[in-house]
């Protein structure tokens, strides 16, 4: 590592990839970092399930049956809320499978567009020169190593590694893009982009960008679901909204 590249993504969940996935067919150089070893990612949830609407929404293939990431096709099923209460029943037809495989498949996709996908490697701190951030410092077994990047997306979930990096007062600050960056064509892609896969981010002038304030009062309220509540797409680990801001703050 040690190159430079547009995008710096920490964490190769189905958020981060899915979005460095689409960020890379648009052209863009990326480099998604992943504490986990590549066949450990996932194994968290495991069994997942997917509106099979959403394969041709989100330009995925689906899953053949019989592969190791299918489980059935259901016709219908029970739908919670957040605290596992008001069960609805939902009559459509979803995907039932098994995250881990299906990780595999989608850095695979990733990968044959570019993307660069770095396994055991842990983000460490933010790269900040002149009071920006101009990419990150992530640790491996042999030591530690730079990545410069225009823009650094933080998709580690609810461990938000990056975000947490900051004090309180300047933890909503954690997703950046370079103060020179005026590219309207990288601006609305990366917007867009990450609106679809649920890592959105927020937009300012001069070509700033943002994560979503962590704060109750000005962040949307975060979407909670059960394993069994949709898709791991829809309903990523990063639940943002798109918001604009009359002014960046400094660093």
């Amino acid at each position: 590592m040690g190159e430079h590249c547009d995008i710096l993504i920490v964490g190769a969940g189905t958020a981060g990839t899915y979005f460095g996935w689409q960020m890379a067919k648009r052209g863009r150089s990326v480099v998604i970092v992943e504490r986990n070893e590549r066949q450990g990612v996932g194994k968290r949830l495991d069994v997942f399930h997917v509106d099979s609407v959403k394969f041709a929404e989100f330009d995925i293939p689906p899953p053949e049956e019989g592969s190791p990431e299918f489980c059935v096709i259901l016709e219908k099923g029970i739908s919670y809320s957040p605290e596992g209460k008001h069960p609805k029943t939902v009559r459509y037809p979803f995907h039932v499978m098994r995250l881990p495989f299906f990780l595999q498949r989608l850095f695979a996709l990733a990968e044959s567009e570019g993307v660069r996908l770095e396994f055991s490697t842990a983000f460490s701190r933010l790269l900040h020169e002149e009071g920006r951030g101009r990419g990150a410092v992530v640790a491996r077994g042999d030591g530690e190593e730079t990545i410069r990047a225009r823009l650094v997306v933080d998709a580690s979930g609810i461990n938000a590694v990056v975000r947490t990096a900051f004090s309180v007062s300047k933890r909503w600050c954690a997703v950046r893009m370079h103060e020179n960056v005026a590219d309207a064509k990288f601006t609305a892609d990366v917007i867009a982009t990450s609106r679809h896969a649920n890592c959105a981010i927020r937009r300012c002038p001069a070509g700033t960008l943002k994560s979503v304030p962590s704060s109750p009062v000005t962040a949307a309220p975060a979407r909670r679901h059960s394993p069994a509540a949709g898709s791991s797409i829809q309903s990523a680990e990063l639940t943002y909204r798109f918001v604009r801001s009359a002014s960046p703050p400094k660093l």
